[in-house]
């Protein structure tokens, strides 16, 4: 017998099958990371292609300019406002984290492969250090965006570590 729930239910089901919504990595990794929830999430929404960067919002007719709230020169992805943004490049490199993720960019081509692979390879400290640069990068940006003020490299990274012990 077929009931809405039943029909709902089956949707999701076949939906999360769907390639499109495949997601490869080590998620146990990331879930158990040393880092509040919200640092999580925005891990798993960078993972899942759904955060909401001025690209994606875009291809969704939000009327919003295209251009990276940090630089004003590319068009704002997840891999830009993470691995190739002016501001995101020093902080890896204050971080003292550019070499990790550096070498990774060069095998990965979205944020999220490159962020999975950090935490199914990386000591629980790098992956610990890195997804906190990634919140702190985000948070410049909406801070920028929704306050117009901007960190410095070297803050976003000191409030990363402040914000990880």
């Amino acid at each position: 017998m077929y009931t809405v729930r039943s029909v709902y239910n089956l949707a999701i089901l076949q939906s999360l099958k769907a390639e499109r919504c495949q997601v490869s990595g080590d998620w146990d990794s990331m879930w158990r990371s040393q880092v509040a929830p919200k640092v999580r999430n925005l891990i798993w929404r960078t993972g899942r292609g759904c955060l909401p960067t001025r690209d994606r919002l875009h291809v969704c007719y939000v009327q919003c300019p295209i251009h990276c709230s940090l630089c004003d020169a590319f068009k704002e992805s997840e891999w830009h406002i993470f691995f190739d943004c002016p501001t995101s490049v020093a902080c890896w490199y204050v971080a003292g984290l550019s070499h990790i993720v550096h070498n990774r960019c060069m095998r990965f081509t979205i944020a999220g492969g490159v962020l999975m692979d950090i935490c199914a390879r990386g000591t629980e400290e790098v992956l610990g250090r890195t997804l906190m640069v990634i919140w702190g990068v985000w948070q410049n940006g909406n801070n920028c965006v929704w306050n117009q003020t901007m960190s410095s490299t070297s803050q976003i990274v000191t409030d990363a570590h402040v914000l990880l012990a």
